[in-house]
């Protein structure tokens, strides 16, 4: 969690948000933009939000500096992607292209209606991808946080376990 973690706010990155252990405590620096309107931060990260405060004016920009304690930090996500607006929707998973490694994920083989085969393979954050010809696709769990209130997903099953399958990308 220590580290410098970019500040994402209406798309842009806008500042950054520093991350220091101080004994038993965490310290959060956020130096960021002002947009001349009152903000709360939060940190994200593995699906969970871990809510940061309201930076104050300074100079034409916005601070936040936050010492919290364990206690204080329960919920909070291990690993940190970035800093946001609290109360923004987990992002949907990034399809990336994956280097050849010695042991390759084992694919999960699943066949739709038009009994085409379809690989999907597991991610660290449980989502499933695949790519089928020029179209990129997501599965996650139902009761994932991800998962789009107004976006419907197509309801499948694969290996015996129910997901909603986004398409994030189309050629």
């Amino acid at each position: 969690m220590v580290g410098t973690y970019p500040i994402i706010i209406k798309g842009e990155n806008c500042g950054e948000l520093k991350i220091v252990k101080e004994g038993a405590y965490t310290r959060f620096l956020a130096d960021c933009q002002d947009y001349g309107e009152i903000i709360r931060l939060s940190v994200y990260g593995e699906g969970r939000e871990g809510y940061l405060g309201v930076p104050m004016p300074k100079n034409g920009r916005l601070y936040l500096d936050k010492r919290l304690s364990p206690n204080a930090m329960r919920g909070f996500p291990e690993k940190i992607e970035r800093c946001a607006l609290a109360g923004e929707k987990p992002e949907l998973p990034k399809v990336e292209v994956m280097e050849a490694v010695e042991t390759p994920p084992r694919p999960i083989a699943e066949k739709d209606e038009k009994e085409e085969l379809n690989c999907w393979y597991a991610t660290t954050d449980g989502a499933l991808v695949c790519r089928n010809g020029a179209q990129e696709m997501v599965a996650l769990p139902p009761e994932d946080e991800r998962v789009p209130a107004d976006i419907p997903g197509q309801p499948r099953i694969i290996e015996g376990k129910e997901y909603l399958v986004y398409i994030t990308k189309e050629v």
